[in-house]
Order: C-alpha cells, then structure tokens, then sequence
C-alpha cells in the first residue's frame, strides 16, 4: 500500500505526503508542497467522493479535514 501512495505522491502534486503505521495509512493533500499548505476540505472531499464512487472507502481526516485514511489488509 505504502509504495502505490508514494507513487501518487510522486505523480499527484496535490498528495503532500504519505504516512502511517501498519495497515493504516494517511495521505495528506496540499495547495503546495513548498509551504504545506493545506488543501481546501472541498479538494479532499471531491477525492473522498471519487474513492467512494470506484468501491474505496476512505476517512476523511486531519486538522484541517485536508487528509484521508486508508486501512488495508
């Protein structure tokens, strides 16, 4: 799991980064990866709503609601 989310962070400007323990894995969205700023919670929830539509179930999450968490098995 860890190495297809670096790979949409190595190919997504908006993954800001990729982290997690175990099996559960965060991917943080950024307006810009220089300053990190934070994606808007509507850029995150557009995500959400695609993860969703193609059978992933995804937690919106974070500080600014600009991240979403994975668990895989």
């Amino acid at each position: 799991m860890r190495e297809v989310l670096n790979g949409w962070k190595a190919s997504h400007p908006m993954v800001g980064d990729v982290r997690g323990l175990g099996p559960m894995m965060l991917v943080e969205f950024v307006r810009d990866r220089e300053t990190k700023e934070p994606a808007a919670p509507e850029d995150t929830l557009r995500v959400v709503r695609q993860a969703v539509s193609n059978g992933v179930v995804v937690i919106r999450a974070g500080l600014y609601s600009n991240c979403v968490r994975l668990l895989h098995r």
